[in-house]
């Protein structure tokens, strides 16, 4: 179909778990573009994060055990001998989910009172160079804002908690990191 002068080039139906057709249940949370395998990536008001290949064919779900409103993160972490491509995802579970981007695998969660309203954002900066690379430079820091009015910092690789910092009020926008600076941004 065209709209606007632009042909949609393939439909994805969600899932039917709160009953109703295919496809019916709504998506709020933007997608996210994998540059390097071209594949999509969004959650759904269902729970389910969805993987999708650049034709549209589904590629896997992951269960994030709430409905998902913010968008993806993908990055890719360094594991010591390798690197893996990764997503990063709220939900209102209130948790904060690693999920491996090939196959849809959890690395890991950390509990955050975040609730699918923010956006996680990482760092790539190169160790090197000190300055904001590609996506084949391995993410360190990824930070959420959290409904309890705190910005949640994690180690990208393993999960650990690195620390919080407390805000004036919630934080239900997403947060954006300065690398440059060594600061993290949100919008309360």
């Amino acid at each position: 179909a065209a709209y606007g002068g632009f042909a949609s080039a393939w439909v994805f139906h969600t899932s039917a778990r709160r009953g109703g057709e295919p496809g019916s249940e709504p998506i709020f949370s933007s997608p996210t573009l994998d540059a390097s395998s071209g594949a999509v990536y969004f959650g759904c008001v269902d729970g389910l994060l969805y993987a999708v290949a650049p034709e549209g064919a589904p590629l896997w779900t992951f269960d994030a055990a709430g409905p998902i409103f913010s968008a993806p993160c993908a990055f890719t972490a360094s594991l010591g001998a390798g690197l893996e491509r990764r997503l990063l995802v709220t939900s209102q579970s209130g948790r904060l989910l690693c999920v491996e981007a090939v196959h849809g695998a959890l690395r890991w969660e950390q509990p955050a009172e975040v609730h699918g309203h923010s956006a996680p954002a990482v760092d790539r900066a190169s160790a090197q160079h000190g300055v904001v690379a590609a996506d084949d430079v391995a993410a360190r820091v990824a930070v959420v804002g959290g409904v309890d009015g705190r910005l949640h910092a994690f180690d990208c690789a393993s999960g650990a908690p690195l620390g919080t910092t407390q805000l004036p009020g919630a934080v239900f926008s997403s947060a954006a990191l300065c690398t440059a600076l060594s600061t993290a941004l949100a919008a309360h």
